[in-house]
């Protein structure tokens, strides 16, 4: 055990590195039990990043193929135009994802792989996994838009076919 002050995780603390969030105060430090789960979850979270890739790369070879098979038919370009706004916010969300999760990913596997700046780059690994998070929550936000919006454009158009 550590004499009070000397691990900086009781007693004076001490003054770290810090991360991009700025310095932190003490060192803590945590133990190996702790960094299996972070680095479990700095796996997991690059896997997520390593989906969403895929999934923007989809997006973009398939908005690739239908502008190349829209060509210069006016009737075609316009058929897709749904499609390809739904890929492209589609494409745009999943390359915002993968960029937070990767930068969330690199900054867990620093928590484990690094000493004297933990809580810096844990917060800094939460603060991509917020924005995440943000995003999700706005995309259903959207998504529950959209459904009500559908519903009401059904009852309208429904009532209209009855009169």
């Amino acid at each position: 055990m550590y004499p009070p002050g000397q691990d900086g995780s009781f007693g004076a603390p001490t003054q770290s590195q810090g991360s991009v969030w700025g310095p932190t105060q003490g060192n803590y430090e945590f133990n190996e039990q702790e960094n299996q789960v972070i680095a479990k979850l700095a796996t997991t979270t690059k896997i997520n990043g390593i989906i969403q890739a895929l999934s923007f790369g989809a997006a973009v070879v398939t908005l690739l193929a239908i502008l190349s098979r829209a060509g210069n038919s006016g009737m075609a370009a316009a058929q897709a135009g749904g499609g390809l706004i739904g890929l492209a916010i589609a494409g745009f969300f999943s390359f915002f994802v993968m960029i937070s999760m990767f930068r969330s990913s690199a900054a867990l596997q620093r928590v484990v792989d690094t000493q004297g700046n933990d809580i810096g780059n844990l917060i800094e690994a939460l603060a991509h996994q917020r924005s995440f998070f943000g995003m999700m929550k706005w995309l259903m936000v959207a998504a529950i838009g959209l459904v009500a919006l559908a519903c009401v454009a059904g009852m309208l158009f429904a009532g209209s076919l009855g009169t």
